[in-house]
């Protein structure tokens, strides 16, 4: 199921990229066009997306070799999804989401590609911690973005 995620990802990112609508929104685009076609597929399994900041798609630029962490309000005993992606300078970002202690590791995909893919459910609600780690990237700067899906 994986690499099925990965190769429509990959697929709709290079359609994205030869759109017009792409061109005007460049990496952003790109990275939504990834998770859209995620989100497609996972929704045949129950999943959607789930409001955790101001939207439900996250996007953000980080160094080559960087990391941020972030707290995403979740409720226990729901199923979650979080798919991420990058720009084409992109080619390892990896996932990690911690429960609210910060101390376990409840999934992580820190698989040398550009499209990480954790599922869990939570134990608890509250805030949990999902670190994105840029392990590679072409130029200083690349663009990833993340969505989190809820199973209802």
């Amino acid at each position: 199921m994986r690499r099925t995620l990965i190769a429509f990802a990959a697929a709709a990112a290079a359609a994205a990229s030869a759109s017009p609508a792409a061109a005007q929104n460049g990496h952003r685009g790109v990275i939504t066009a990834q998770l859209d076609t995620i989100t497609a597929v996972k929704a045949r399994e129950g999943f959607a997306a789930e409001r955790v900041l101001d939207g439900n798609t996250v996007v953000g630029m980080m160094a080559n070799g960087g990391s941020v962490v972030l707290e995403v309000n979740l409720r226990a005993g729901t199923q979650y999804f979080i798919p991420a992606g990058c720009d084409g300078d992109c080619d390892d970002l990896d996932l990690r989401v911690h429960s609210p202690d910060g101390e376990t590791v409840l999934d992580e995909d820190v698989e040398a590609d550009d499209v990480p893919l954790v599922s869990f459910t939570a134990a608890r609600t509250g805030p949990h911690l999902l670190t994105v780690m840029m392990s590679s990237c072409k130029t200083s700067l690349c663009y990833f973005g993340f969505r989190v899906l809820a199973k209802r």
